[in-house]
């Protein structure tokens, strides 16, 4: 049977705001935000993951990256109890089962540690991937990936230009994955070099796209001119089929959104800092607010803290996700 499923193995970061979005927002001066990961399987075609999440031992991560957590004046909190490998065994997979694993990004909560994989397991990387981040360290000691990572297995760059029938996500150039049209990949730039999302069928007519690093807070792409605000607004702790009829107004969101067009505008927009290209980000966030707004696509950022609460409900419950050995 295919199945996609969210694994968060309790990664957590603890950061600056100001440093991923603008404007500085008072009352969320901090992002304090999980990881995901995602399992792909394949009934025929093997399993398959979407990003890493954090290693286990971030302080072995590139030196580039190990300094500025460790840098005081950036004030970085990172937190990993478990890493990917870790809950995929504690849940009975085994990692030589893994056949793919793709990067959305280079960067570092995206990651992992794939030396924990046998050379057996591939690595896909986006456009641009192996100029930018290869050799890596010690080879190059600015590379934000180890040599370690890429070592004994193979690694796989995409070209979205070569294919002799190219297809697309909406307005992203799109590679199936399985040639059967139940996962691609999608070329959506701007905020690293290379950038990659996933698109997967979970019914028919239903997909999950994963975000990656498209934005590292969903008021980056909501409310927008295709899905803006309803009028109101159901509270998040009134239950699906609950009795309560419990609303509230939505221009209730005016007091965190400045803007002139707060029911049409995203609260975030990208911080120059960690945005490798600005333009071309912002062109990517508009393409994810088109996909967003169809019923039918339910989009998860790696890092959206809003869906963390809705998972740990469905734990147990539906096959939607891999936790965290509990303790």
């Amino acid at each position: 049977m295919r199945s996609t499923l969210i694994l968060y193995s309790g990664a957590r970061l603890d950061l600056p705001a100001e440093l991923f979005l603008s404007p500085n927002i008072q009352g969320h001066e901090r992002l304090r935000i999980p990881s995901y990961s995602f399992f792909i399987n394949h009934p025929s075609k093997g399993r398959v993951l979407f990003d890493l999440s954090l290693r286990k031992d971030f302080q072995n991560l590139a030196p580039v990256t190990v300094n500025r957590i460790n840098n005081p004046r950036l004030e970085w909190k990172v937190s990993v109890p478990q890493d990917v490998p870790d809950t995929l065994i504690a849940n009975g997979i085994e990692l030589h089962e893994i056949k793919s694993i793709f990067w959305s990004t280079q960067h570092f909560d995206h990651i992992g540690d794939t030396s924990k994989f046998p050379s057996s397991t591939e690595l896909v990387v986006g456009p641009g991937f192996t100029k930018a981040y290869t050799p890596g360290y010690p080879d190059n000691p600015d590379s934000p990936v180890k040599s370690a990572d890429l070592k004994g297995r193979r690694v796989i760059e995409l070209d979205f230009d070569s294919y002799q029938e190219p297809i697309s996500i909406g307005r992203f150039k799109a590679f199936d994955w399985f040639e059967d049209g139940s996962f691609y990949l999608l070329d959506v730039p701007g905020r690293s070099v290379g950038h990659l999302c996933g698109f997967a069928r979970v019914k028919p007519d239903s997909f999950i796209l994963m975000g990656g690093d498209c934005a590292h807070h969903p008021g980056e792409f909501r409310p927008s001119k295709i899905a803006p605000i309803p009028k109101d607004l159901t509270p998040l702790h009134v239950a699906v089929h609950s009795k309560q009829t419990s609303v509230c107004p939505g221009n209730i969101a005016k007091k965190i959104n400045t803007k002139s067009d707060i029911e049409r505008s995203p609260i975030y927009k990208a911080a120059a800092m960690f945005t490798y290209d600005v333009d071309k980000s912002q062109w990517s966030v508009e393409g994810v607010q088109e996909l967003d707004a169809r019923e039918n696509v339910l989009v998860i950022i790696a890092h959206d803290g809003g869906m963390l609460s809705v998972l740990q409900q469905a734990k147990g419950k539906e096959h939607l996700t891999f936790f965290q050995k509990e303790n």
